[in-house]
């Protein structure tokens, strides 16, 4: 019985691994047209419509200003993600929750109602000036030194 665990937790092991090395589609992880062009143009080195596991731990930086970008889901595919600018995209919503080694998030002007924030402990700056946030709920953002927040409609 223990030999039979044990090769079923190996297993399990295996396809968790080739799962986690296994290519990125472009399509169909990143469906805002604006933002599948940036990562075209900018994260897939070598053109082929994937992003290797390589190329995903390559981005520590994103600056995708005023590119019409009214979605940045898929945006948790690039793990050492540091600084994320995103300014004057008419987003909507920004979940930036699974970017745990996030340091910088500007995202002003953005017709924000909501920012999902999360637990993110490396965050340290972040401005979202000149959005429509009601609220934003930062208690599991330890090291936060500078937010910036005016011309929102924030009661919370």
């Amino acid at each position: 019985m223990k030999k039979r665990i044990a090769i079923l937790f190996t297993l399990a092991l295996v396809f968790l691994c080739a799962a986690a090395l296994a290519d990125i589609d472009i399509d169909g992880t990143f469906p805002d047209p604006a933002f599948n062009a940036y990562v075209r143009q900018n994260i897939d080195n070598d053109g082929n419509g994937t992003l290797s596991g390589r190329e995903c731990a390559s981005v520590i930086y994103i600056s995708c200003e005023r590119l019409g970008i009214k979605s940045l889901q898929g945006i948790e595919v690039f793990n050492n993600l540091n600084n994320l600018k995103c300014t004057g995209n008419p987003l909507g919503t920004l979940d930036i929750s699974k970017n745990k080694n996030l340091g910088r998030v500007w995202a002003d002007d953005c017709n924000l109602t909501s920012i999902t924030i999360g637990s993110l402990p490396e965050l340290r700056d972040l401005s979202c000036c000149k959005n429509k946030l009601k609220k934003i709920y930062l208690a599991k953002v330890p090291k936060l030194e500078e937010l910036s927040v005016s011309a929102n409609l924030l009661t919370e």
